[in-house]
């Protein structure tokens, strides 16, 4: 993962993330906010690498919410993501 914690900081990254982006705190902070969510990444958890199960997640996510699910996260993704966590879920 690059840089500091991503759960500590709300960044408000804005980048749109897709499966095999990496290296970024973009990526992190998306999972960190998956995970608070209550969403499984797998053995790795926040490793700052969009794979399957991130990409998953964010399908589920997508899904419930009734939104388009295409596995992305975009300007609508990172709303979701941003409310619902700050709802605690």
């Amino acid at each position: 993962m690059v840089g500091g914690s991503p759960c500590t900081a709300a960044r408000k990254a804005s980048a749109r993330l897709e499966p095999g982006t990496s290296g970024t705190d973009d990526v992190a902070e998306a999972q960190c906010l998956l995970q608070r969510l209550g969403y499984l990444l797998g053995a790795r958890g926040i490793d700052g690498r969009y794979g399957s199960y991130t990409q998953q997640a964010v399908s589920s996510l997508q899904q419930l919410a009734g939104i388009a699910v295409d596995g992305i996260v975009g300007p609508s993704t990172w709303q979701l993501l941003r409310t619902r966590a700050a709802q605690g879920g």
